[in-house]
């Protein structure tokens, strides 16, 4: 190893730990394209909650070494049964992920993501987030504490299916929970699971009757703030997805209720164009959700979503959003469209 890199490793080793807010909660992540995730969870970081995560940031630029980069693999596959998750992101462009994990024939989940609130020490760097989200561990990759990692692995959750449970996995990955639930019960009352399979399919059956509760729930609220679209977006997928879930025919009833309406579909049209733009918002893509914004003030200028994406839109141009670029080092900087990039606006 160069001295250069030697240095490197040893700063990022000692760097104090208290300066990357170690115990507080690890900064969300929203993944703009994933890969080999399989299972696992892949629109968020927080969906891995009860999972242990180790998170590395990759420049794909940076040459590495295969080795190196399957021993990252070697971990999360000797792991992964215990609860733990080995994720390699970058905010670099979908294509150059893409090539990146052809070019090392990557065996596991690798993202393209961005947040400004991870304090990254070049690349790689990575960060060990414990079952209940909060931040454990930063360092180089290659130095992990192993006694720290094996520690925070006590009672984490599996995000990948354990054996005996593909069948259910199965159905899971089609997005059919109703029957995925079903399944997993009668799989557990045949009673040839192992333990950790075991607690996996009773894991699975109340996260499914949590969220038709939390759903009716939600509904009851949005009815009580008059928010059309929130009531949609509560009832919705425990209509569509959940049926044979304890109490998910109460939500498919009352959504078939609300869609009936027609003077309901309006606003609800509106709220789904809207969270459309919130989420180019998230992942700093302010020219993206500016034009959503523009659409739905045009379309729905009477309506309480199509008010406040107007204002939304006088908030972008006022704050000099338009043209920002995330990948800019200026623009992130200043928390706007640097002069450079302004310019190339239209």
């Amino acid at each position: 190893m160069a001295p250069f890199t030697r240095l490197f490793v040893l700063a990022l080793t000692i760097a104090p730990l208290a300066a990357q807010k170690v115990g507080a909660d690890a900064p969300e992540l929203v993944w703009k394209a994933t890969h080999n995730f399989g299972d696992i969870p892949a629109k968020t970081l927080s969906e891995l909650r009860g999972s242990v995560v180790l998170l590395e940031f990759i420049s794909t630029q940076q040459a590495s070494a295969r080795e190196e980069v399957n021993k990252l693999t070697k971990l999360f596959k000797e792991r992964a049964e215990l609860g733990l998750v080995v994720i390699s992101v970058t905010s670099e462009t979908e294509d150059a992920v893409a090539k990146w994990v052809k070019r090392y024939d990557v065996k596991r989940p690798v993202a393209a993501g961005f947040s400004a609130e991870y304090d990254v020490h070049g690349v790689p760097d990575a960060f060990l987030i414990d079952k209940d989200g909060k931040l454990l561990w930063h360092g180089h990759p290659s130095v992990l504490d192993r006694a720290v990692l094996d520690g925070a692995l006590l009672d984490a959750k599996p995000a990948i299916a354990l054996p005996g449970m593909e069948e259910a996995a199965d159905l899971r990955r089609s997005k059919d929970f109703g029957a995925t639930y079903r399944k997993t019960k009668a799989l557990l009352e045949a009673g040839t699971l192992s333990d950790r399979a075991t607690a996996q399919a009773k894991d699975w059956m109340q996260q499914y009757e949590k969220f038709v509760v939390d759903a009716l729930a939600a509904a009851d609220k949005a009815v009580a703030d008059k928010n059309l679209y929130a009531q949609w977006l509560a009832l919705q997928p425990a209509a569509d997805y959940y049926q044979g879930v304890p109490s998910a025919e109460i939500a498919k009833a009352r959504f078939d209720v609300l869609m009936a309406d027609a003077k309901n579909k309006k606003e609800i049209e509106a709220g789904r164009k809207f969270a459309v733009g919130k989420e180019k918002e998230v992942v700093f893509d302010y020219d993206g959700a500016y034009a959503a914004f523009k659409e739905i003030a045009a379309a729905f200028p009477n309506t309480k979503l199509g008010k406040e994406s107007a204002a939304l839109m006088k908030a972008y141009e006022k704050d000099g959003k338009l043209g920002y670029d995330h990948t800019c080092g200026y623009c992130k900087a200043g928390g706007a469209a640097c002069p450079q990039h302004r310019k190339k606006k239209k």
